[in-house]
């Protein structure tokens, strides 16, 4: 009888328990997955944050050791498809990237500082990703200059390290236009071609004038979050001059023109961020733009010494 009382008795798991697990689990994985998504996001906000803050600083240091801030670009008004170096260029021995640098023959334009066969030097330092110029949550590979037609090469011929920020140096007509009249266009911003600016030139505020903004995942097009098949954005390269863009406004929205950011990506403001964009300040601190922002505000902090008075958007 003790042998018989003894005994225990091990049951598994029923059916309809098993079933009742897995549910559950089902449910608490769907209520963690968006948290976990969210915090992912918020660390790729703020690696972008860092970047921006880093070309900042770079952009200081050029102008502390040259006494102005490096041009956009440098062309002949005679032939202006003879580019020379791009900001990204020129301030890559600010970022720590002197090595990479030392690669360009920075005497000679862009055209000789390409790989083989379109430079018969094979100069491959604009292939390079780097890091800082690239937003961690933007989409899209290297930039592939012959696929988007960008330049008359084979695809694959020509791929080039992308940037994910540009500099805006200006508004376009047509949007000061929609801002109301007597508003300054074209070459407003600080940071321009052919052109070395001081802070002093910077009559506005260095607090309140942007200088780079996001444009992302160049040459690829985006639109409202959306890919655009067959379509293509210019000023994919870091090492492009022409990376930069003024704001021109889209009307995808039915804005009328008004939208700044988040609409679309060519040659205009466009992060992956969800509600805005990041903004570097000519005083080196980065803020992030709502996509609600107005085009009146817009325009007046593109503007370097344009003398417009309005309410911060930060």
């Amino acid at each position: 009888m003790s042998a018989h009382l003894n005994k225990r008795h091990h049951r598994g798991f029923t059916l309809i328990e098993l079933l009742v697990v897995i549910a559950i689990t089902a449910v608490l994985v769907a209520l963690l997955a968006p948290s976990v998504q969210q915090a992912r996001e918020a660390a790729r906000r703020t690696q972008c944050r860092n970047n921006l803050k880093q070309i900042g600083l770079a952009l200081h240091n050029y102008h502390d050791t040259q006494s102005c801030f490096p041009p956009c670009g440098i062309f002949l008004a005679t032939t202006p498809d003879q580019a020379w170096h791009s900001l990204f260029t020129v301030i890559l021995p600010h970022l720590d990237q002197q090595t990479l640098y030392s690669q360009f023959r920075i005497d000679l334009q862009i055209g000789f500082n390409l790989p083989s066969p379109v430079s018969p030097l094979n100069i491959r330092a604009a292939t390079f990703e780097v890091p800082v110029y690239l937003c961690p949550s933007a989409v899209g590979g290297r930039a592939d200059y012959g696929a988007a037609g960008l330049l008359p090469v084979p695809a694959g011929l020509l791929v080039l390290g992308r940037t994910d920020y540009a500099a805006v140096n200006g508004i376009a007509p047509g949007f000061a236009d929609l801002v109301g009249p007597g508003i300054p266009s074209g070459r407003t911003g600080l940071l321009q071609f052919n052109a070395a600016r001081r802070i002093r030139d910077c009559s506005d505020g260095t607090s309140s004038t942007a200088v780079i903004w996001e444009d992302a995942a160049r040459p690829q097009r985006w639109e409202l979050g959306r890919r655009i098949p067959a379509q293509f954005s210019s000023g994919a390269a870091w090492a492009d001059m022409q990376s930069t863009f003024f704001i021109n406004g889209s009307d995808v929205d039915g804005s009328g023109g008004r939208c700044v950011i988040n609409c679309s990506n060519d040659n205009a403001v466009y992060s992956f961020h969800t509600g805005g964009a990041q903004l570097l300040l000519a005083d080196g601190s980065v803020q992030f733009v709502s996509d609600r922002i107005s085009h009146c505000i817009t325009a007046a902090l593109v503007s370097c010494a344009g003398g417009e008075p309005f309410s911060s958007p930060f």
